[in-house]
């Protein structure tokens, strides 16, 4: 089989493949490429137990899935300000109505940003008939840069800001297709973040994943109710306290007040187009919603319909594509 001239800087490559879990076959191949030699995961395994690496337990791949479903807490002071907005549908978002929302966002100075999830449409790996005028092209990668676009220029528009992605249920598309793949599952850049390249700035959470925001609990949802509001009412009643929901791409508020707090709920529309192929006329409303603290668990919570022309807010008015 040969040898290997082990060296400090060989040990390390196969140190840190198992500290990560690499298999010996993919060690040995880095191995190899960096001393321009034959190596096998013979050698590796050999190695490994000169170092003393062996004496980990073997797990079974159940042990080493990662939680597909987050709760992320975040820590609110007075002063801070939130936005929310959700239901994009990039490449169907409402430019327009996103530029409003931006020019908000920079006079508004928000310490974090939410976007509630369907943030993508992923119309290519969608279980529905498709248009083929819509499936031309490069398709889905002109998606996933037009997403990475607005990413990034919200991203430079709010520096100092917190920056979270919920997935929604279409991004949930991508990890229903690959399930159905399972053999491009290890492929490590089919990680929505890496895809978009915006792994650094955006803490991109699976679907399903709640944020605590304070007093306020967001997330992208799964319920619908045929009216307005009538999801946001049943959204407080599986919650019990206050929170944002998307999902719907209806605007609606639940209120309720009992002995010990006042709650409300926000169904917080969508900023997709509202000229959909296959729903003409559809009962959907454009909005979003901004917040700000007065303490850790008080939050002062106004919630925006947005008109074809645009909405007011913080005593401005802001028009759909100003400035």
């Amino acid at each position: 089989m040969g040898s290997v001239n082990w060296t400090d800087e060989l040990d390390a490559i196969v140190k840190e493949g198992y500290r990560v879990g690499r298999p010996d076959i993919a060690i040995a191949e880095h191995v190899a490429l960096s001393m321009g030699s034959r190596c096998t995961r013979q050698h590796v395994n050999a190695r490994a137990s000169v170092l003393r690496l062996r004496g980990r337990k073997k797990k079974s791949p159940f042990d080493e899935l990662a939680p597909r479903f987050q709760r992320k807490v975040v820590t609110v002071k007075a002063g801070d300000r939130l936005v929310v907005f959700n239901d994009c549908q990039v490449p169907f978002h409402d430019y327009a109505t996103l530029r409003a929302i931006e020019n908000f966002m920079i006079d508004f100075e928000p310490t974090a940003i939410i976007n509630a999830g369907d943030f993508l449409d992923f119309y290519h790996l969608s279980d529905f008939d498709k248009n083929p005028d819509r499936v031309k092209g490069s398709g889905l990668q002109d998606e996933l840069d037009i997403g990475r676009t607005l990413l990034q220029r919200w991203g430079d528009q709010n520096p100092k800001a917190r920056k979270i992605l919920i997935q929604g249920n279409h991004e949930d598309r991508l990890r229903r297709f690959i399930w159905r793949h399972p053999g491009v599952a290890g492929l490590r850049d089919l990680d929505l973040a890496r895809l978009l390249r915006v792994e650094d700035e955006w803490e991109v959470l699976p679907y399903k994943s709640l944020v605590q925001y304070g007093s306020l609990l967001i997330e992208h949802g799964d319920l619908v109710r045929q009216h307005s509001a009538y999801t946001a009412k049943a959204m407080f009643e599986k919650r019990g306290q206050s929170g944002i929901v998307g999902h719907t791409h209806r605007f609606g508020v639940y209120s309720r007040t009992d002995a010990s707090n006042d709650y409300i709920y926000v169904e917080n529309g969508c900023t997709c187009r509202l000229d959909p192929e296959y729903a003409p006329y559809p009962n959907w409303q454009q909005s979003f919603t901004y917040a700000v603290a007065h303490g850790p668990k008080s939050l002062q919570v106004i919630p925006v319909p947005i008109t074809n022309k645009g909405f007011r807010a913080e005593g401005r008015w802001y028009a759909r594509g100003g400035r």
